[in-house]
């Protein structure tokens, strides 16, 4: 089983630091980085801010430890860190996530 993680944070220096977390720990075998603007809530004002969103592949198995790291990488009060069940893809392209993250 694979899955998707996703973060978002607002500066190089975090996106770095977590992409290196990451990968250096073999947790995902691949970091996607796009530009986005997220609008939300904040202790109750009206929020809006340029930020990276972070998209982790990587194995099912390792999502929780995947988590944790960027827990504890990520300089956020309360980060978003989701996970998301890949349902279906390549085979070789799930291959290639297994000789890409640790435990195999």
């Amino acid at each position: 089983m694979y899955s998707i993680v996703f973060t978002t944070c607002k500066s190089l220096t975090d996106r770095d630091a977590l992409v290196e977390a990451a990968l250096g720990a073999k947790l995902a075998a691949c970091v996607q980085v796009d530009d986005v603007v997220s609008h939300y809530v904040w202790e109750g004002k009206l929020e809006q801010d340029d930020e990276y969103r972070l998209t982790f592949k990587t194995r099912s198995a390792l999502v929780p430890e995947l988590m944790a790291k960027i827990r504890e990488v990520h300089t956020y009060e309360v980060p978003q860190i989701v996970a998301c069940e890949i349902t279906s893809g390549l085979p070789e392209y799930f291959a290639w996530i297994d000789e890409s993250t640790k435990g195999n």
